[in-house]
């Protein structure tokens, strides 16, 4: 009799130890034992739990821990559950409830042990880790630039939807490092991103590089790729990286160059002398006739130059005088 009261009163003074927030509860989910850390955690007078029922502690929760006790009373070896907790101060917690059954002796179900772990901090991180990656996605869907990234630790790559679209790639599709310059064009855009890749790992150096990828679908495509190595404790752990589809503006700065090359064909077989000046009266294009007339062969010989580097002092003053009552007028 002595030695099982004694039995009893050693349990108790066990439980109250435990590290971790625990509780005992009956059947009728009254408490018997509790943990001095649960009572702690939830600001509860540990000399008063004894005989309370969990519920009427617990309002919020009250009907979803009827539910968990009721389905570990029957039987489960494990359930585990996140719940939001409200506590005096009008603070906001997370808790991971834990429930298993409590057996006597006889292996006989006669209540439930809760245990809680506060997992508020990383609720809140991974609450925060969803807004940056909904904004990240918003970001990306408005400027159209896909952005990605590579966790080194766990080998793990993740494309936004817009960088999966520039691949023109499923959303069931797995980037990884080893397919990542799979997309580049053979030859110098498929070299520039394997060195760049190397050289981030390597050398911690990011890039910037303007190069020609093959879509899944075989299209041919200009990206703008960007990427830097991330850094901690001089050890390299991971990448993330930026990519967007310039296509047009590789197409335009063609046409555009091709442009230039025609106007000046046609500038230099003129038969009268062309030149252009800037604001300050400097030669920024000549035509062939304009050379000749100078006694020059290559342009750039005159290119930079204003008239008083090429005339005589008066000349070049008429001359300037000139300019700047056309520019005014």
């Amino acid at each position: 009799m002595l030695k099982s009261i004694f039995d009893k009163i050693e349990q108790s003074y066990l439980i109250r130890q435990l590290p971790q927030a625990t509780v005992f509860l009956n059947k009728r989910l009254q408490i018997i034992h509790a943990s001095d850390s649960w009572a702690k955690e939830f600001g509860l007078d540990k000399t008063e739990i004894p005989g309370k029922s969990l519920p009427s502690l617990f309002e919020e929760v009250a009907d979803d821990v009827k539910e968990l006790v009721k389905d570990c009373l029957s039987g489960k070896k494990s359930i585990t559950t996140i719940k939001r907790h409200i506590d005096s101060h009008e603070n906001e917690r997370w808790y991971q409830w834990q429930c298993k059954p409590w057996y006597d002796e006889n292996e006989n179900i006669i209540g439930t042990i809760l245990q809680h772990d506060n997992i508020t901090n990383r609720i809140k991180n991974e609450l925060v880790l969803e807004k940056q990656k909904s904004l990240l996605e918003e970001s990306s869907e408005m400027h159209q630039m896909g952005y990605w990234e590579y966790n080194a630790l766990s080998s793990a790559m993740q494309w936004t939807s817009i960088t999966l679209k520039i691949h023109e790639v499923g959303n069931g599709f797995k980037p990884t490092l080893d397919n990542f310059t799979d997309f580049y064009a053979e030859g110098h855009s498929k070299n520039t991103i394997s060195m760049a890749l190397y050289e981030a790992i390597e050398k911690f150096r990011p890039w910037n590089e303007r190069l020609e990828l093959i879509t899944a679908k075989g299209r041919k495509r200009w990206v703008q790729s960007i990427g830097r190595p991330i850094v901690r404790n001089n050890e390299f752990i991971g990448l993330v990286g930026t990519i967007k589809d310039v296509t047009q503006e590789v197409e335009n700065e063609k046409r555009s160059r091709q442009n230039e090359q025609l106007l000046k064909t046609m500038i230099d077989h003129l038969p009268i002398n062309v030149y252009i000046k800037d604001k300050e009266s400097r030669k920024i294009l000549v035509n062939k006739a304009e050379c000749d007339f100078l006694g020059v062969k290559d342009p750039e010989e005159l290119l930079g130059k204003n008239d008083f580097d090429l005339y005589d002092t008066e000349a070049a003053r008429a001359d300037r005088e000139e300019d700047l009552y056309v520019m005014k007028n």
